[in-house]
């Protein structure tokens, strides 16, 4: 997760599916989920007032991570098949299965792990907006000195000029009292302690505040409360996993030849935060500008941004810089390191 590497990965995926008329669903489940459609009803309703903030959490917990030295390959793995667009290097058990997804070459951390849920749902909530205008960025591995490339802190801030908004993204890798909502909550009448809930996106209107928890977790709208403890319950809606339903729109959709509920352009949409998130950290903890018209940035630190945002895959996995037949071409991809 998400379905796309880089920026420009995702952009391709779109334009092949466009061309080809494909019928592409991507793993963004919560977009098949009746409870999280009620929230945007609500939040259309205006009954939270004006609304400038949202808080989209990935708060999870985490461990120490071992590293071992470098090996050969065991003989019933094709490692060069394995590793695919990654750059070549020495096999090493702690970055195979069970330990890729903490290195820049084969994913996007937890950013564009499970966050991409919650970024997903951000943009559901508000009618799916255009990209955002910057992205900045704060964060290390400050937990946990070990080898990981990915970091264990990193909060991220992007400005929405048109909705007069700002989103703040937010996760850790580290603390233990915080987790997902657990399945028993998922299928019942029951929600999570938000406080401790660490996959949740809260919506701050000027009259009330809605919480919501993916895959099941429902939502709760709360009205001004006191120093004595929270407000009155003013709204809310139990919630159901919404995989059974996605599958089956996703099979639907295949007779219909009908755009599904994940299409791939919302999917690619929604990456593309977790992407920024990503690009911002990587090229030093900055804020940069973002040309969502064109999927690239612009002004300061723009060079070292585009550089991942197309990033390039090793010459034997290489694709096209753009769909043959789709009037949407990509800059010059950089040569990988």
């Amino acid at each position: 997760r998400p379905a796309r590497y880089s920026i420009r990965e995702g952009r391709l995926m779109h334009d092949a599916t466009r061309k080809y008329k494909r019928v592409v669903q991507d793993c963004t489940q919560n977009r098949s989920a009746p409870y999280v459609h009620k929230a945007i009803e609500y939040v259309k309703s205006g009954k939270l007032g004006t609304i400038h903030f949202v808080r989209v959490c990935n708060l999870k917990g985490g461990g120490r991570h071992s590293t071992v030295p470098d090996s050969e390959a065991p003989p019933h793995v094709n490692y060069d098949m394995w590793l695919g667009p990654a750059p070549k290097r020495p096999f090493n058990a702690r970055r195979f299965h069970g330990g890729w997804y903490n290195y820049w070459d084969y994913c996007g951390g937890d950013a564009g792990n499970d966050s991409s849920h919650q970024l997903d749902i951000f943009r559901m909530l508000f009618d799916n907006p255009e990209h955002p205008a910057t992205v900045s960025c704060s964060g290390g591995r400050f937990a946990y000195d070990d080898g990981r490339e990915v970091p264990d802190t990193q909060m991220c801030q992007f400005e929405y000029p048109e909705l007069k908004m700002v989103m703040s993204f937010e996760l850790t890798g580290y603390p233990a009292f915080m987790s997902k909502i657990p399945g028993s909550i998922r299928d019942s009448d029951e929600f999570p302690h938000w406080l401790q809930c660490a996959t949740r996106v809260e919506v701050y209107g000027s009259k009330q505040m809605l919480v919501l928890g993916r895959h099941g977790g429902g939502w709760q709208v709360f009205s001004s409360g006191s120093n004595a403890g929270p407000g009155k319950v003013e709204a809310q809606e139990f919630g159901r996993r919404p995989t059974p339903d996605h599958h089956r729109n996703f099979l639907d959709c295949i007779k219909s030849r009908e755009k599904p509920n994940g299409d791939i352009e919302h999917g690619h949409m929604s990456a593309v935060l977790s992407h920024l998130a990503n690009i911002a950290y990587r090229v030093g903890n900055r804020k940069l500008t973002f040309d969502g018209a064109n999927e690239k940035f612009t002004g300061h630190h723009a060079d070292e941004g585009n550089k991942i945002v197309n990033s390039e895959a090793r010459a034997a996995h290489r694709s096209r810089d753009s769909v043959p037949g789709s009037n949407a071409p990509l800059p010059a991809t950089a040569a990988p390191s």
